[in-house]
């Protein structure tokens, strides 16, 4: 195109009410990241605004459109390391990311090349990563938004929000901590034992709120299964609170994971449980906090 030509099309798309322009003009740059047991993932994008516009989708991004989840450059996805998403494998890697446009259920594209424009989305090819998407109706969200929640040790929900609409994602990271425990090592931890808490101090300052009190007896039951060391707590610290995975740091250290499954949910990497033996089986152990305090003991049941 002619320079001046440029000059005056650029010209003409600034001072644009609507459209294109108001997105060169209004939507400001971000970025979002999370890092979850060593892998990051981040998006750069734009963040259009409604603008007092209604029925975005299908009208402002028409259907039979392939539309990039932002403005300006295509949002960009990256991540350190291999992941799935929604239960597909997304190699490590950096992909920009669209949405074929229907009324129906959605689908999302990576596409390998990071360099498209918003409204030059790529055509269907060898090497893109598609897969359908969950809508979730959501209240008016004015500024299109990506963020990150449901953090777990292993997962998180990365999450694209505009007008009422959102699309979450479940990420699964590779777990770096090893879950298996030879089970020549765990039956020597297997049985039951009672577990009793040290009084938590009372509160300095009558105004805070006290830590909940603990039970005053629990019975913590571990047990092999196949690969893997369980534990139930039996009442629960907490509600809820019930299920473990027993994970080796030492043949007799071991740390507790509140788990799904097989799936860690939450490491307790505040404490550890160090066992003492007896004839090669375990007698009992004590919680030990990170600054080494002794904060329960437990001592096997017959």
């Amino acid at each position: 195109m002619h320079r001046t030509a440029t000059i005056r099309a650029l010209a003409l798309a600034l001072c644009a009410p609507s459209g294109l322009g108001a997105q060169v003009r209004g939507s400001e740059p971000a970025q979002v990241s999370q890092t979850v047991d060593g892998t990051k993932v981040t998006v750069t994008y734009s963040r259009p605004r409604l603008r007092g516009r209604h029925d975005v989708f299908g009208n402002q991004v028409p259907w039979g459109e392939i539309w990039t989840p932002g403005a300006n450059d295509a949002t960009k996805l990256t991540v350190s390391k291999d992941v799935t998403i929604g239960g597909h494998a997304v190699p490590q890697g950096s992909y920009s990311v669209w949405i074929p446009m229907k009324p129906g259920e959605w689908t999302l594209v990576l596409d390998r090349d990071t360099t498209l424009f918003h409204e030059s989305g790529p055509k269907e090819r060898a090497g893109q990563i598609r897969f359908p998407v969950r809508k979730v109706a959501v209240p008016l969200t004015d500024v299109l938004t990506w963020s990150f929640t449901g953090l777990g040790v292993s997962r998180m929900t990365l999450v694209m929000q505009w007008e009422t609409t959102s699309v979450p994602l479940e990420i699964k990271v590779t777990p770096t901590q090893q879950t298996a425990v030879d089970p020549a090592l765990g039956r020597r931890l297997e049985g039951r034992y009672e577990i009793r808490f040290k009084p938590a101090p009372p509160a300095k300052d009558s105004s805070v709120t006290a830590v909940p009190t603990m039970p005053d007896r629990v019975v913590f039951k571990v047990w092999q299964d196949g690969r893997l060391l369980r534990a139930r707590m039996d009442p629960p610290m907490w509600p809820g609170l019930h299920d473990f995975l027993v994970l080796r740091k030492s043949d007799e250290v071991y740390m507790l994971a509140e788990a799904e499954g097989d799936e860690i949910l939450d490491l307790w990497d505040w404490a550890v449980l160090e066992f003492a033996f007896a004839g090669g089986t375990a007698t009992g152990f004590e919680m030990r906090s990170t600054s080494d305090e002794v904060e329960a003991t437990g001592a096997r049941l017959p």
